[in-house]
């Protein structure tokens, strides 16, 4: 073992021990040679390494100390809705504390909209940390700054299921995420004369199903749309998926999507769903319709829970997407990590914020994390049954299989075709834009969107 690895272990284990606390005096360099079994040069050099790598300070004339002595004041920006502020930042702190990072925390539920509020937020603190859905992240216009360096976040990202697909998030970090499935109010389901057994996944069954809700004055799904309002085609992402398998050159490339028959069969699906100004998705967790179509894993957690009310499904009960063959759709909206920092901060303190994001992506936080959310991590070891909600593989519904199809959203097309296939969409959904017309017209831009794509990436 060399020196200053051995000088690293003798640090670390006294910090975690408690024996040297953070910003307190470190042994003398001749102290130093004893324990690291080096020539004073070798220690010398050491500690220089040792301070760039934020793990203590040297300071001229008075010695070197552990990192950390100075508190250091951190904003997380956090928009999820599936864990309070409050809890997120005593959960935040008591972590933080036990691995000696000499921080606090402020937890916003809020999004920094520009440069300029940023660099406003940023003058209150030393540092800010953006956890938010990767749809909110992507769209700002603010790059943040690295803390790991791309190798290093490869290296932070191994433990990791789908490494490869998450280091295209850099440079966020990946965080949780959740799997988006069908909910079925069971008892509405069989109120009006269905069991679970008859919903395959061609949904050849949907128009009697439809009829029969007609009959008994049951709303099949909750489906809001107003003219003034966004229309989002990524809640169907899912169905779409289960009728057109994913195949790069189809959903990236030039051959057909829309105008397939599998294709034409997923409009004209979307075009018999019944549309309200007033009824929302929300009116599912009401027990007022018998489908959600996308439906994240926090509903494990939140349903007929007292912190949300508003959420009192009865008989509920979760189906996955599958395609023909069978195979379950993982459809995954990820949290993502995103740094900004202030730029006076220290090597030191740089240090002490890579610790913060190892911490974060740990075993210990992760699972402790999404007990408290019904998120799910992406930690390879962590099994569908570690999880304090699904002892009893109640919700594993949610978790991919060996076959799994799982995809991230801005994996299948880049956010702006996302609008322009929305606005297509929304044509012949509510404006009387007819099938063929709507379908030739959306593989046109999606051939498009890949042309230009080759002809950037040709020019690069």
């Amino acid at each position: 073992m060399r020196t200053i690895e051995r000088i690293r272990n003798y640090l670390e284990t006294e910090k975690k021990s408690g024996r040297i606390l953070p910003g307190g005096r470190l042994p003398s360099y001749h102290e130093l040679m004893k324990i690291g079994e080096g020539s004073y040069a070798t220690v010398l050099t050491s500690m220089k390494k040792l301070q760039a790598e934020g793990l203590v300070e040297i300071r001229n004339g008075s010695g070197s100390f552990l990192a950390g002595g100075k508190t250091l004041k951190i904003c997380i920006s956090h928009t999820s809705s599936t864990i309070s502020s409050e809890t997120f930042a005593a959960l935040l702190s008591r972590h933080a504390e036990s691995a000696g990072l000499n921080m606090e925390f402020d937890v916003r539920d809020s999004v920094v909209s520009s440069s300029l509020n940023l660099k406003r937020m940023i003058q209150q603190y030393d540092a800010l940390f953006f956890i938010q859905n990767q749809d909110q992240i992507y769209a700002k216009h603010v790059q943040p700054q690295l803390l790991f360096s791309f190798r290093e976040c490869e290296q932070l990202l191994e433990p990791m299921e789908y490494s490869g697909k998450l280091m295209e998030f850099f440079p966020y970090l990946p965080f949780t995420h959740t799997v988006s499935q069908i909910g079925v109010n069971s008892g509405l389901l069989k109120k009006v004369g269905f069991s679970m057994e008859q919903l395959t996944p061609d949904f050849l069954w949907w128009n009697e199903f439809r009829e029969a809700c007609s009959k008994h004055r049951i709303a099949p799904i909750a489906m809001h749309w107003r003219e003034s309002e966004l229309f989002f085609m990524k809640y169907f992402f899912p169905l779409l998926l289960s009728f057109v398998p994913f195949e790069r050159e189809r959903y990236w490339g030039m051959k057909p999507l829309f105008t397939t028959d599998a294709g034409l069969h997923f409009l004209q699906l979307l075009k018999t769903m019944p549309f309200s100004k007033t009824f929302r998705e929300s009116e599912f967790y009401k027990n007022a319709s018998v489908f959600q179509f996308a439906l994240g894993s926090w509903i494990a957690l939140q349903n007929n829970h007292p912190e949300w009310p508003q959420i009192k499904i009865r008989d509920l009960e979760i189906i996955p997407h599958r395609d023909a063959a069978g195979h379950k759709i993982c459809y995954s909206a990820t949290d993502c990590i995103g740094t900004f920092l202030r730029d006076d901060l220290s090597a030191a303190d740089r240090g002490r914020l890579r610790e913060l994001l190892s911490l974060l992506l740990s075993h210990e936080f992760q699972l402790e994390y999404c007990n408290k959310t019904g998120m799910l991590s992406f930690r390879k070891e962590i099994a569908p049954t570690d999880y304090a909600w699904n002892k009893d593989g109640r919700w594993n519904a949610f978790f991919p299989e060996p076959d799994s199809f799982i995809c991230f959203s801005q994996e299948i097309f880049p956010d702006v075709l996302y609008s322009v296939l929305s606005s297509l969409l929304e044509g012949f959904l509510f404006y009387g834009i007819d099938l063929e017309n709507t379908a030739k017209r959306m593989d046109d831009k999606k051939k498009f969107e890949y042309l230009h794509f080759k002809r950037e990436f040709a020019n690069g």
